[in-house]
């Protein structure tokens, strides 16, 4: 279940009629805005495996990263959370995108 992206995708659908071109053109830069997010959340894991992984491989002072459940839950859930963010910015970067060519076509107008 994804109540975020369930919530923002029912109030795109209310509202993109009464959206102007230009808030379309915004909106539809979402998706760009996830592929720039979604690299940025692929680094933020890499970071986190190594760290983890050094942390488990030393055999002196473990900096105690991630050696709880609660800690490791915690993270799984932002991380869960972040990817949900993403999926959403795509998808309404998308549709965005989808209603402003649908726009322009009607209007005769050359798509950007």
């Amino acid at each position: 279940m994804q109540p975020f992206k369930s919530a923002v995708e029912t109030i795109f659908e209310r509202a993109r009629e009464g959206l102007t071109m230009d808030e379309l053109k915004e909106l539809s830069n979402l998706t760009e805005l996830a592929s720039d997010e979604a690299r940025r959340l692929s680094e933020v894991c890499s970071n986190l495996g190594c760290l983890v992984s050094m942390d488990g491989q030393s055999d002196g002072t473990k900096a105690g990263t991630f050696q709880h459940h609660d800690d490791v839950s915690t993270l799984l859930f932002a991380l869960a959370h972040s990817f949900e963010t993403v999926s959403t910015m795509a998808s309404i970067g998308d549709s965005a995108t989808y209603h402003l060519h649908e726009r322009m076509a009607k209007h005769g107008e050359v798509k950007p």
